[in-house]
């Protein structure tokens, strides 16, 4: 696609646009609404008492069957946050989660993200892990950016495990870094 000053600009996919259309509906839910779906925080659909009738009426219509439980777990923990305003932030989670690292017992916080980088891709599994880091960022004023959380445990199946490299290279990478170079050194390295 062309826009008018004739730069290129890639069209969001259709997966891109689901989740903007969510993200946009979860935000506009009332208080009523809101409370309903934050009391079964990190639930499967299934598991929802009273709320699947309010997912049901903000989930695109085409969403697809297998992302439905992302779709449904994104809402819950987005739900707890609601109330707290924390400022904006753009990031995958593990950017999240080293920002809660400065503030908190990194080896104890390292065991819970490694843990969570191992969780199966399902609601008993990820999703209760993911509702334990989420509540902790909360807890230390961290927010989370919710549409690369839903496009990231979307494409969590994925055979090359991408995302989960990618949220650790995040929550990890200046010190793999620094660590690397300190281990060359000791080694003979440069």
């Amino acid at each position: 696609m062309t826009t008018e000053q004739g730069s290129n600009t890639k069209e969001p996919s259709k997966s891109e646009k689901n989740v903007s259309q969510f993200l946009s509906k979860l935000a506009k839910l009332d208080a009523g609404d809101n409370a309903i779906v934050k009391r079964v925080a990190g639930c499967s659909i299934a598991e929802a008492r009273g709320a699947m009738s309010v997912f049901y009426r903000i989930l695109p219509h085409d969403v697809p069957a297998r992302d439905r439980e992302w779709y449904f777990l994104v809402a819950t923990l987005y739900c707890l946050e609601r109330t707290r305003q924390l400022p904006a932030f753009k990031g995958n989670l593990g950017m999240t989660l080293r920002k809660v690292r400065r503030s908190f017992d990194s080896k104890s916080l390292d065991r819970r993200v490694n843990a969570l980088i191992d969780s199966r891709a399902e609601p008993d599994d990820l999703g209760y892990r993911l509702r334990q880091v989420v509540k902790l960022a909360f807890s230390k004023n961290v927010a989370v950016d919710w549409h690369q959380l839903l496009v990231d445990l979307i494409h969590w199946t994925y055979p090359t495990r991408y995302v989960q490299e990618s949220w650790v290279q995040a929550y990890y990478g200046y010190e793999f870094t620094k660590k690397t170079k300190k281990d060359d050194t000791k080694q003979g390295g440069t």
